[in-house]
């Protein structure tokens, strides 16, 4: 806790504060730069919203297999009916995940490559099955560029 000095009473920390720009970071990449693929965007943007999806794609799998599981244990169900329940959910909530969030993510991340100054045509790497990603995780974990690049002024100073 700090003292405010214009109200002089205690407010939060900025810690929670933080952790609201985050949400509002992770909407914002969703709603407002959908196919934005110009500009920057820094590292704690993209691992916020690479965090995100990841448990929400996490939760949602586990909460697939959970009911699939219940389903086929109501209905007798064979082991095969399980599977097969729960391989078509998946199936239609990576589609969901894929046209909701999937390209968003592309843009984010030329947009963290065109931080550190790369070009977006990096993003193919990944495409490399296996080794591909490696270096674009490294990629990922670089500081933005100072100032400003041929990409745009970097997010951190503005």
């Amino acid at each position: 806790m700090i003292e405010n000095k214009n109200f002089g009473h205690l407010q939060r920390d900025d810690h929670y504060a933080d952790l609201l720009h985050l949400g509002i970071g992770f909407f914002d990449v969703i709603f407002e730069k959908y196919f934005q693929f110009s500009g920057r965007d820094c590292r704690k943007e993209f691992w916020t919203f690479t965090l995100i999806i990841f448990m929400i794609n996490f939760i949602l799998f586990l909460g697939v297999w959970f009911i699939a599981a219940f389903i086929a244990g109501v209905n007798g169900g064979h082991e095969d009916d399980f599977v097969a329940l729960a391989i078509f959910i998946s199936l239609c909530i990576v589609l969901i995940m894929l046209f909701t969030v999937g390209l968003p993510h592309i843009a984010l991340t030329v947009r963290r490559l065109h931080d550190i100054g790369y070009s977006g045509w990096w993003y193919l790497l990944s495409l490399i099955p296996y080794v591909g990603i490696i270096p674009l995780i490294v990629f990922f974990c670089f500081d933005s560029q100072p100032g400003t690049n041929k990409y745009g002024a970097n997010p951190k100073e503005q």
